[in-house]
């Protein structure tokens, strides 16, 4: 009975955990998603707390013009998170949106982390959620 009860609560424990990294409605968006709230700008790469960082510039709001002029406005609308992965000297970013809230709380954008990344310079493409890729330009990590 012991056993079953830890097993409970262990199993209660992961599925609250898993929720709470998740914000609600978290989904990928395209490019032109973004670039229709004012696009997207990438900064330099910089070293934080032994980790290397894509630095970007987005609000996903619509509320602020980064690139582009916004066309479309959504108050209720937050970021999520930056993702990128690298292959070889590419970087592939796709950034998340979720539903505004505690787990999401603000419309800008943050940095992508880039794991095991080196010295060099690399294509960055924007990754669409149907896969379609899009240069945005080139980064190099010193």
């Amino acid at each position: 009975m012991i056993i079953r009860t830890a097993l409970i609560v262990v199993f209660v424990l992961a599925t609250a955990s898993a929720n709470a990294v998740t914000p609600p409605f978290e989904q990928s968006r395209s490019l032109a998603f973004i670039r229709d709230r004012g696009g997207l700008a990438l900064g330099e790469p910089y070293r934080k707390n032994n980790t290397w960082w894509l630095a970007l510039e987005c609000n996903v709001s619509g509320i602020k013009t980064i690139t582009d002029t916004p066309v479309n406005i959504h108050s209720g609308l937050a970021w999520s998170k930056s993702v990128a992965r690298l292959e070889e000297k590419r970087i592939y970013l796709t950034v998340f949106t979720a539903v505004q809230g505690t787990q999401a709380p603000s419309a800008i954008c943050g940095d992508a982390p880039l794991p095991r990344v080196s010295a060099g310079v690399y294509q960055v493409y924007y990754v669409d959620p149907d896969e379609s890729e899009h240069l945005l330009g080139a980064v190099e990590i010193k």
